[in-house]
């Protein structure tokens, strides 16, 4: 993307802010990330000081035939918080998906640092 269209895109989108509910984090760009289509999914060009983001990221296991998730990186780790909450279609009939809230943990367990890097 030349730095002109970015420099336009910044112009006309100062105004508005992006807030998918979480049906359309599923049904849109989870979907189009799963069917392999990442221009429609790529990170925004556009500089923000926008505090939220959204990202997918596979699922890894801490052991190979168990069902614990490694919340672990090179620079510390995610620690689930709080309870678990289904995220229904627009109808709320069916579970789409789990939203879970997660800190990060600058560190190794159990002497990690918490950060102000909050998952919801």
């Amino acid at each position: 993307m030349s730095l002109s269209k970015i420099l336009a895109e910044e112009s006309l989108l100062a105004e508005y802010r992006l807030r998918p509910t979480d049906e359309e984090l599923i049904n849109h760009y989870l979907k189009l990330k799963i069917n392999g289509d990442e221009k429609q999914v790529n990170k925004s060009a556009i500089k923000t000081n926008d505090e939220e983001w959204f990202f997918f990221c596979p699922k890894d296991r801490k052991y190979q035939n168990g069902h614990r998730l490694n919340r672990a990186t090179v620079a510390g780790y995610w620690k689930a918080t709080g309870k678990d909450s289904s995220i229904r279609s627009l109808r709320g009939t069916t579970v789409i998906g789990m939203k879970k809230t997660s800190v990060f943990y600058a560190g190794r367990a159990p002497n990690g640092q918490r950060t102000n890097w909050d998952l919801l």
